[in-house]
């Protein structure tokens, strides 16, 4: 992780891997283009993380084939 000083320049700080993700707080973001056939499986993992998870937010970017109908069905999930 890299934080900013007053200068703009990055400098290291060391992450806490303790708390990460022990309370729901990451949040995953997704591009999407034509992944019908792989989506699926990348949702079933996340699903498995349940409790680390905030919320995941798929971004669609003009798919053509049926990725969005996808993510819509687990969207009820």
């Amino acid at each position: 992780m890299y934080d900013f000083d007053d200068e703009e320049r990055p400098m290291y700080v060391e992450p806490n891997y303790q708390d990460f993700g022990s309370r729901g707080d990451v949040s995953i973001l997704i591009p999407l283009y034509n992944e019908e056939s792989t989506i699926a499986s990348v949702l079933d993992r996340i699903l498995d993380l349940r409790g680390m998870i905030h919320e995941v937010i798929v971004v669609d970017d003009g798919s053509t084939d049926h990725s969005a109908d996808v993510v819509e069905e687990y969207c009820v999930k």
